[in-house]
């Protein structure tokens, strides 16, 4: 009986022996909210989230391009629209006053050449 837990025991080392580590991803805490698309991730942020007074809203492509971005309320009723155009960076970056907004949720779109992009914030 002693032989066969030692033989299992030296197989369990061996086995031990040979596993490899996998990198693990550590997140960019500077992102808000990453959104997946057909090709890559474009980042885009809303922030602060919840807010009282005004709300950053904030993307940034591989390129410079000019997008629609809508703010809707959660009956569906647009608050805002207006296209942004870029920098040569790819960034752009929108401050909206939402101190008379009534407490709730509310949706941003954001209309890229191949999809819309979706997110929420909270007003207190």
């Amino acid at each position: 009986m002693s032989k066969i837990i030692f033989s299992f025991f030296f197989a369990c080392i061996a086995s031990f022996s040979t596993l490899t580590a996998s990198p693990i991803s550590v997140p960019d805490t500077n992102v808000v909210h990453s959104v997946p698309t057909k090709t890559h991730e474009i980042p885009l942020s809303v922030s602060p989230n919840p807010t009282q007074d005004f709300v950053n809203i904030s993307y940034q492509f591989a390129s410079p391009a000019a997008v629609e971005i809508k703010l809707e309320d959660a009956q569906g009723v647009a608050l805002f629209e207006d296209i942004l155009q870029a920098d040569e960076k790819g960034e752009a970056t929108v401050t909206l006053d939402v101190r008379d907004f009534e407490a709730g949720t509310y949706y941003i779109t954001i209309q890229t050449p191949t999809q819309p992009l979706k997110m929420e914030f909270t007003k207190e």
